[in-house]
């Protein structure tokens, strides 16, 4: 079975001692599996995040990419990992509902907590569902690897854009609606849709289309 992110195979067993050493990547596959979940739950908002986190999974050993919102939800559950240093992944906790169940369990918990917690926030956040047909959690995974994102870089490399307008696309790739977009770079909302029009005409003339 190939490894995703460089995980090992048995990192989720139940058998599995928490240390110093794979902490991170426990955190990370539970926010993984946890996020899968929500979004049968939450639709369009636990899947922007989805996706973010997948992006950030295959860019984050690159020196100049910036991890989005969704990592910290990564750091949510290493914390509560943290609390149990040294013990395995199956042994029984109190969870915050006061049930007891395996330290796993818990974890996943603690990070749909803290989704519903900021819920409004990221609903907020959230564009508008496109008019496409749905896809699959599959289609997702297949189309967020290393080598689509390093097509994507290639692509953006050859629109040559400047600054502000590359700016405006790292917020569209991150997921932002336009207004976000237009109070996180403190500029109008037409001059968003100006640099939209801009890159949708590099894209183009990047790949050759039209």
């Amino acid at each position: 079975m190939k490894k995703r992110f460089g995980w090992s195979e048995n990192a989720m067993s139940l058998d599995t001692v928490i240390t110093a050493d794979n902490i991170v990547e426990i955190g990370e596959k539970l926010t993984v599996g946890s996020f899968k979940m929500l979004v049968g739950y939450r639709g369009e908002v636990a899947l922007r995040l989805y996706k973010m986190l997948l992006k950030d999974l295959y860019c984050k050993g690159n020196p100049a990419y910036v991890v989005t919102e969704a990592y910290d939800y990564v750091q949510v559950a290493c914390l509560c990992l943290c609390e149990h240093m040294g013990q395995k992944l199956g042994d029984i906790v109190t969870d915050r509902r006061n049930i007891k169940v395996d330290i796993k369990h818990a974890c996943c918990s603690e990070v749909g907590h803290w989704f519903y917690k900021n819920y409004t926030e990221h609903r907020h956040r959230a564009p508008l569902p496109a008019k496409h047909p749905s896809v699959t959690i599959e289609q997702i995974e297949e189309k967020n690897s290393e080598e689509y994102y390093v097509k994507v870089d290639e692509i953006v490399s050859k629109m040559n854009l400047k600054p502000r307008t590359n700016d405006v696309l790292e917020c569209y790739i991150n997921g932002m609606g336009v207004c976000e977009i237009s109070r996180t770079l403190n500029i109008g909302i037409s001059t968003v849709w100006r640099h939209r029009k801009l890159i949708e005409k590099k894209y183009l003339e990047a790949t050759c289309v039209g």
